[in-house]
């Protein structure tokens, strides 16, 4: 049975969340407010980086944020920050991640969460 959809966390946005808490137009406008991955800051540089990582990477090493074994055949990895400072604040990946694992934590440790948890 599929999950009912809550309101658009927005304050006073009645219209129902489709994205990350948001309803389609503020879903919109914070992705256009976040800016691209290059204004953020992971450009071709850190493509370079993950790619490396990636040509590095034994299959089975665990994910240093769950434990869980990687795998880039089947998984998609991120080039992680160890210190949580993000690209756009200089940090440097240095390390594979789980996607999930790294976008799940790296969001909440910045301020930068992708979800809408409380008023912006």
């Amino acid at each position: 049975m599929p999950r009912a959809l809550g309101v658009c966390c927005q304050p006073g946005c009645p219209h129902p969340a489709h994205s990350r808490g948001r309803c389609h137009t503020h879903a919109t406008l914070h992705d256009q407010q976040r800016g691209t991955r290059h204004q953020r800051g992971y450009g071709t540089e850190h493509d370079h980086i993950r790619q490396h990582l990636l040509n590095q990477h034994t299959e089975g090493t665990p994910c240093i944020r769950c434990g869980q074994p990687m795998y880039k055949a089947t998984q998609h990895l991120d080039a992680g920050h160890p210190d949580h400072t993000p690209a756009s604040r200089g940090g440097k990946a240095n390390r594979l991640e789980h996607a999930t694992c790294n976008r799940s934590s790296a969001g909440a440790k910045t301020g930068e969460a992708t979800e809408c948890l409380d008023s912006e």
